[in-house]
């Protein structure tokens, strides 16, 4: 920022708290990049966060841009993965909007609910998903992903389709 960076801030908390965000300042390091750290938490957890920043004038910016609204998540590790290192791919969802894309009432909804997207080692935040498939399969068929204008999968696709073909593998369209 040509105004000088004041202050720099981290913003988190586990899924299911409402409005409880621990805040901590984030320090910048010798290379000149902000750093924080969340402490580690239970094997399974979700995690959500955004960093908050002002400058020397008083603006205020947030990454992802919806702040405390937006879907930035982690989940720590819980040791599910494919069995081969493939294409890994791993939604991560608060359990609210679980219940929500999965409740009966919703079951045919075209309605997308956010997520964060893991593949291999890219990370995609402030996306959404959807189920997809007839009344008859849903949930069990599969779901589209859509994702953030700015950064598209591999470059060009602006949305991913998993559909669960039922032989314990995801096919990816």
């Amino acid at each position: 920022d040509p105004d000088s960076i004041d202050v720099v801030n981290l913003h988190w908390r586990t899924d299911g708290e409402d409005a409880n965000w621990t805040i901590v300042p984030m320090t910048i390091s010798e290379s000149g990049i902000y750093e924080s750290s969340i402490p580690a938490h239970e094997v399974g957890t979700v995690v959500q966060f955004f960093v908050r920043a002002r400058d020397g004038l008083g603006l205020h910016s947030v990454f992802p841009a919806g702040g405390a609204d937006s879907c930035a998540l982690y989940q720590v590790e819980d040791g599910k993965k494919p069995v081969t290192e493939i294409d890994r791919l791993r939604m991560v969802q608060l359990e609210a909007d679980t219940d929500n894309l999965f409740a009966r009432v919703n079951r045919m909804s075209n309605r997308f609910w956010p997520i964060t997207l893991y593949h291999n080692d890219e990370v995609f935040y402030d996306v959404s998903v959807r189920l997809v498939g007839s009344g008859f399969i849903r949930p069990n068929s599969g779901y589209k992903v859509k994702l953030h204008p700015d950064k598209a999968f591999y470059g060009v696709h602006d949305s991913v389709r998993f559909d669960l073909n039922g032989i314990a593998e995801i096919v990816l369209k």
